[in-house]
Parts: structure tokens; C-alpha cells; sequence
């Protein structure tokens, strides 16, 4: 079978599996092994120790789970609906001004991250929930989250980028100035599909009726705008120590959970029931998260092999 043939019937392979609601690093994994096992034979089992040493082992891997923990940190902890409360509270009262403000949140996230699947999962694991109470529609919500979430490759400091840069021997800081203005204009055309898109379908962004909004005193607000800042400035502080190099992605998420920890504390929404769940419930996203980026390495690793 030649290598375009191999190809293809991978493709079909994963297409199926994907349709019938397979498990994504399950299928991944298996369909390579499959695949394989029956065109190479018992060799094709080699692939898997190697794959798990130069996966599991990653120093940039660690950063994942960092990111995670700060993102449920400060979603148990009420601190990361400030972000988007705050954000809304500044837009005003417009259609779509909570998937709009996510959009912008999201992005930052991402790009502090610096990992697609990293920055997804801490972007739905605080944004999702406050659209989806708010009656947003379930794709939308999805969408901007994905979407937002995405632009961590694109969005400096990005890690491919700075993979990319150290094996092709290119500068680092010219390649972040390259994706700045591509990243701007895609998240300006996100708003605008937002906007456009809640416009034409009013259903799919539900907007609060005049009498259902409370009035918020100043005490209220000042409260929204400090917590919004400081989880904000969180943010910068993690994003700023990966630019001027003061520290790694991964030392810069351990930066992020010390500081969402601290962010509780201050903010007086610490608690020991929250701390334990947070950490249990990273533990279950990150163990989704290395199954997939483990089949998706057996997965790709097969295909350069073959």
C-alpha cells in the first residue's frame, strides 16, 4: 500500500471513528496502532515507549496543568466572572457584550498560555458558564470560547513560535512582531462576526430586559472593577514575565497559581472545600488532556514513519 493510499484510509479511519463519538486520543492512538500493526507488524509497538518519553517528559508540557489549576482557581473562586463582569460592565448594555468581552478575555488567556489545548480548557473552564446562564446559545458560546482560546499559537509569546524559531535558526522577537498584526485583525473580525451574528439572530444572544437588570450601587461597581482589574493584571503579570524573559511558560503558570491563590485570599473567597475541588478537578482535565496530546503523538509520529 502506497503512502497516499495509507494516507487517505487514515483519514477515513479517524473521520468514522469521530462520527460514531469515539474517544479522540483513543481513536488517534488506536487507528495508528490498527493501521500499523496490520501493514508493519509487531514493530509498530516501538513507537509507543518512544512516544511517551518524548511526550510525558516535555518540559513545555508541564506548563498545561499550571495553567489549568489557575484557571480553576480563580473559576471556584468567583474571581474569574469579575473579569468578564467587569468587561461587560465597561461595554454596556449591547447584544452580545458577554461573547464579545470573552473574545477579548479569551485571547488574553490563550496568548498567556501560549498552548492551544491549555488555553482552551482554562478559557471554557472560566467563560462558559457565566454565557450559558445568561441564555447565550450553546454554540455561540462554544465558538468564541474555541476560537478565543485558539489564538494562543498566534497570539505572542506563542510556544510553536518560539519552537519553531529555535530549530529554523529565525529571530524570536521578529517572529512576535509578524503575528501581531494578524492576531489584531483576528480578533477585530471575531467581534465583528459577534456582532453581526447577534444582530441578525437576536435569539442567540438574549439580552436583558431594562427590568431585570439590578441597579448597581458604587460600592458594587468599585467592587466588579477591582476584582476585574486584579484578575486582569493577573494575566499581564504572567503575560509580561514570559516577554521579558524573567521567566519560562512553565515557571510563569506556577507565577499564575500563586497569584490566583493569592488573588482568593485577598479578595477573601479562599476556601478549603474550593482549593481541594479545584485541584481534583484539574486532575481530570489534564489526564483528558495528556490522553489526547499522547494518541495525537502516536498518531503523527506513525504518519512521519511511514
Amino acid at each position: 500500500m502506497g503512502i497516499e493510499m495509507l494516507t487517505a484510509v487514515l483519514l477515513v479511519c479517524i473521520l468514522i471513528f469521530f462520527a460514531l463519538g469515539a474517544q479522540v486520543g483513543l481513536a488517534l492512538g488506536g487507528i495508528a496502532m490498527a493501521i500499523g500493526y496490520m501493514t508493519w507488524g509487531d514493530g509498530i509497538f516501538n513507537v509507543i515507549p518512544t512516544t511517551l518519553e518524548a511526550t510525558y517528559f516535555s518540559f513545555i508540557l508541564l506548563a498545561i496543568p499550571l495553567y489549568i489549576y489557575m484557571g480553576q482557581l480563580l473559576t471556584k473562586s468567583g474571581i474569574g466572572d469579575a473579569m468578564f463582569n467587569f468587561s461587560q460592565m465597561l461595554i454596556g448594555r449591547v447584544r452580545g457584550s458577554l461573547a464579545i468581552s470573552v473574545i477579548g478575555v479569551c485571547s488574553m488567556i490563550g496568548a498567556m498560555v501560549g498552548i492551544i489545548g491549555a488555553g482552551i480548557m482554562t478559557s471554557g473552564s472560566i467563560a462558559l458558564r457565566p454565557m450559558l446562564d445568561r441564555g447565550y446559545n450553546k454554540r455561540l458560546a462554544l465558538g468564541v470560547i474555541m476560537a478565543g482560546g485558539g489564538l494562543g499559537i498566534l497570539i505572542p509569546p506563542s510556544i510553536p513560535m518560539i519552537m519553531f524559531a529555535a530549530s529554523t535558526q529565525n529571530s524570536v522577537g521578529r517572529m512576535f512582531l509578524g503575528a501581531m498584526m494578524p492576531a489584531l485583525l483576528t480578533v477585530a473580525l471575531m467581534v465583528i462576526y459577534v456582532m453581526l451574528s447577534c444582530w441578525l439572530k437576536p435569539e442567540r444572544a438574549p439580552l436583558d430586559k431594562e427590568a431585570d437588570q439590578p441597579v448597581l450601587a458604587g460600592s458594587e461597581k468599585f467592587r466588579i472593577a477591582r476584582d476585574g482589574l486584579f484578575s486582569m493584571l493577573l494575566i499581564v503579570a504572567v503575560l509580561g514575565s514570559i516577554v521579558t524573559g524573567i521567566a519560562t511558560p512553565t515557571e510563569s503558570g506556577a507565577i499564575g497559581v500563586v497569584g490566583a491563590i493569592l488573588l482568593a485570599i485577598l479578595f477573601k473567597r479562599f476556601k478549603a472545600d474550593m482549593f481541594l475541588h479545584a485541584g481534583f478537578q484539574t486532575g481530570t482535565l489534564v489526564s483528558v488532556a495528556m490522553w489526547i496530546i499522547f494518541g495525537a503523538s502516536v498518531f503523527s509520529n506513525f504518519h512521519l514513519l511511514m
